[in-house]
């Protein structure tokens, strides 16, 4: 697993950084739980139907983000999984 992760800062408005980043890292650490759940399944499953451990290539997650815009009233990014 792979994470860049965008964080706001330096805007002179504290709380709002931190309100914005916590909900930036709950998005992301939401898809990183989904992501390893799914993992944890498809490794079950695999070993299930006979599958060898040592065969079994595991998912491979990168989060990262683009900024879309970025001024001092504005700033909208994608987030990628």
């Amino acid at each position: 697993i792979d994470v860049r992760m965008p964080a706001l800062a330096d805007t002179g408005n504290t709380e709002l950084e931190r309100r914005l980043n916590d909900e930036i890292r709950a998005k992301i650490d939401a898809i990183v739980a989904q992501a390893e759940e799914e993992q944890k399944n498809e490794l079950e499953a695999y070993l299930a139907t006979g599958g060898k451990w040592s065969d079994y290539e595991p998912l491979i997650l990168d989060v990262d983000y683009e900024v879309k815009c970025s001024s001092e009233q504005y700033l909208s990014f994608v987030i990628t999984a």
